[in-house]
């Protein structure tokens, strides 16, 4: 009976939410919902500090088969060259492009020592434009010059300033004031220097330059006091020696026209106590 009358009191005095109450509730939800962002802030900026590295690929090395072994189907050999190999694979490249390159400087310094000269050189007179080492080339009217070459191993200094005295040569600086330095006499102590205007130059000459004669010649050269006058240094070839010289080279044509030699290479031999002049090679276009 009296859990009966107490049920009514139950129902009339139920649970009350106060103003308390709500006021308390809100402010651990606000500081729930703080807790929550800042947590998150800080997941964010140290997962931003993390970098991640790309997972290596993994490579299987794989040696390329040699001429042999593919022609013949054996087996691939797991062997690279050396370093030490590499040069000598490489040796005749590099030396055809160092030639293409000197062949390139003589020109471009010929063609500007033509450019100087106020006259034309003509076919018979003046073979004048030289390429590679110690040739001898012209571009006369009317007619093509061959290419020339004088080939010579002097045992000494001396003995090479010997043979262009007894050649009849004559060392030759163009300027950069536009004229030609000439030296004679280069065996001798004191050599003999003399000036010329190169519109009047029209003998035989050839360009060492790129050749094994080209040091030789700019010793002579500064022997002489003329080298540094300039950069390109030339050989001149007196009337008599320039004559010589073609008649060697029409000897050695024999019935060919001169239009088809394409090179001559002149060799200087000793004989007895002298220098000579042969034909050592000669090429033609057809």
């Amino acid at each position: 009976m009296d859990e009966l009358q107490d049920r009514p009191e139950r129902a009339a005095y139920g649970l009350r939410v106060s103003a308390y109450d709500r006021s308390s509730s809100l402010l651990i939800a606000m500081l729930l919902l703080v807790g929550a962002s800042v947590l998150a802030i800080v997941i964010v900026f140290f997962s931003s500090r993390i970098k991640t590295l790309p997972p290596a690929i993994p490579v299987t090395p794989v040696s390329a088969p040699s001429d042999d072994s593919g022609a013949a189907g054996g087996d691939v050999s797991e062997e690279t060259p050396a370093v030490e190999d590499v040069p000598e694979v490489l040796q005749p490249e590099l030396e055809e492009l160092l030639e293409q390159v000197s062949l390139a400087v003589a020109d471009e310094a010929v063609m500007m020592a033509q450019e100087r000269a106020a006259e034309a050189q003509t076919a018979a007179t003046a073979p004048g434009d030289s390429r590679g080492a110690g040739d001898g080339r012209g571009e006369g009217p009317g007619s093509r010059e061959p290419i020339r070459e004088i080939r010579f191993e002097p045992e000494s200094m001396d003995e090479y300033a010997r043979w262009f005295d007894e050649a009849g040569l004559e060392i030759g600086v163009l300027g950069t004031d536009n004229r030609v330095y000439y030296a004679t006499a280069l065996s001798t102590p004191s050599p003999r220097v003399r000036v010329g205007e190169p519109g009047g130059e029209g003998r035989l000459y050839f360009n060492s330059t790129g050749g094994p004669l080209h040091p030789l010649d700019r010793q002579l050269a500064r022997k002489a006091g003329i080298l540094d006058r300039g950069d390109l240094v030339l050989q001149f070839c007196t009337p008599e020696t320039q004559q010589r010289l073609l008649t060697l080279e029409r000897d050695a044509a024999d019935s060919r026209p001169p239009s088809d030699i394409m090179r001559t290479v002149f060799r200087v031999v000793k004989r007895g106590g002298s220098f000579a002049f042969e034909v050592e090679n000669q090429t033609y276009y057809r």
